[in-house]
């Protein structure tokens, strides 16, 4: 991602380098269009919450979504 700017879930512009360091990162493809990945995201935000919102310290895991739209 280097060079690259992300967005986060807030719509702010994030520096990659800075925001996925030293984490797991997961990349997530998914489209509109696509019912599994309409049925899955539901389920991979729930973990996400409770992965950095619930555990303490929060795990070193980030979502990366790359739409297919």
């Amino acid at each position: 991602f280097s060079g690259r700017l992300l967005v986060s879930k807030d719509g702010r512009g994030v520096d990659p380098e800075e925001a996925l360091q030293n984490k797991v990162v997961g990349l997530y493809f998914s489209a509109g269009w696509c019912s599994p990945c309409r049925d899955f995201t539901p389920v991979l935000c729930d973990f996400y919450t409770e992965l950095l919102e619930e555990t303490q310290p929060p795990a070193p895991f980030e979502v990366v979504f790359i739409s297919s739209d």
